[in-house]
């Protein structure tokens, strides 16, 4: 058990071994440390109890909760998965008015036959544009609120595959991308202000 929460139980035939999973409650982000757990047994009558505590040097980390939205990109950068970079060959985007000089390739000829106009056919390029998450472009003043934010912009950016930079006071990560990339930034995050943060 974890003081003072209830124990898992578990009967132990002999010479056997068991593994066993006990949870231990994060009530803040941070470094949260396991501390003091207790062993006991009523074996082998079950009239009386042999304890013992163990002291384990473990820790983890608690990650912040995610916000509910992600925090808007910094200035001048795309925060919208799919942002498109202009002219490119990758996907199909619309129709444009014909210019002179257009690939005969790109006139969409069946809306030709129907209109009797010539448009063309325009494809765009996927932008490699890196999102930007930063802690001074956004509007509250909590700093709770402020890493949550953050914490649901590097999941949203690491589930879309994007490059992405995390900026806090004082710290910059990235821009990077992958689960590497995404551990460090959510680590930075839930060790912001605790006196654990990252070197």
């Amino acid at each position: 058990s974890h003081p003072p929460r209830a124990c898992t139980r578990v009967n132990l035939p002999p010479r056997t071994g068991v593994d066993l999973e006990i949870r231990i409650p994060a009530g803040r982000r941070g470094l949260l440390r396991v501390g003091r757990l207790v062993i006991s047994t009523r074996y082998p009558l079950g009239l009386f109890r042999a304890w013992s505590w163990l002291e384990f040097d473990l820790s983890t980390v608690v990650y912040p909760r995610p916000a509910g939205e992600a925090p808007p990109p910094a200035q001048g950068d795309s925060g919208e998965a799919g942002h498109r970079a202009g002219p490119g060959q990758d996907d199909y985007e619309g129709l444009r008015a014909y210019r002179g000089g257009d690939p005969p390739r790109h006139i969409a000829w069946k809306a030709f036959a129907h209109t009797g106009t010539l448009l063309t056919k325009q494809f765009c390029a996927e932008s490699d544009t890196t999102l930007w998450l930063d802690w001074d472009t956004l509007a509250t003043p909590d700093t709770e609120q402020r890493l949550s934010l953050l914490c649901a912009g590097v999941l949203q950016a690491a589930r879309a595959g994007r490059p992405y930079a995390l900026r806090l006071p004082g710290q910059r990560l990235g821009p990077e991308a992958g689960p590497a990339h995404r551990r460090r930034c959510l680590q930075a995050l839930a060790l912001y202000g605790t006196g654990h943060e990252q070197a």
